[in-house]
């Protein structure tokens, strides 16, 4: 499954790189990472920040995915016990349901479709 990098604008994590639970977000900032050469006006340039926790911390890896359009997508990594696998599949289903929405909603078809009613993508 792929992740549709079109439609993510940030990434914001914050993990313990010595931390099992903290293996998602390394290797999902790997697949995202811009670089260096991809100007920030481009259209597909993504704002990464990171936020490396030392390593006595207890305090469990999160991410934030924001989309164009300003939605996000806020993972509690550690929590959930969430897989690279996992995090790349709600990613991807989000993009692809604002994909949609936005296709639909810049059209003369009507609104957007009746499933993307009350969407919150922070309530996962």
């Amino acid at each position: 499954m792929s992740i549709p990098v079109s439609t993510i604008a940030t990434f914001r994590t914050a993990y313990n790189p010595f931390s099992r639970a903290a293996r998602p977000c390394r290797l999902f900032l790997g697949m995202l990472r811009t670089p260096d050469t991809i100007p920030t006006s481009s259209p597909t340039h993504i704002d990464i920040q990171v936020k490396q926790l030392p390593r006595t911390s207890t305090e469990s890896p999160t991410m934030t995915i924001g989309f164009k359009g300003g939605k996000e997508l806020v993972l509690d990594v550690g929590k959930r016990g969430l897989k690279i696998g996992d995090i790349i599949e709600e990613v991807s289903r989000v993009g692809r349901a604002l994909q949609h929405g936005t296709i639909r909603a810049s059209s003369n078809l009507g609104s957007k479709p009746s499933n993307f009613k009350g969407w919150n993508p922070t309530r996962l």
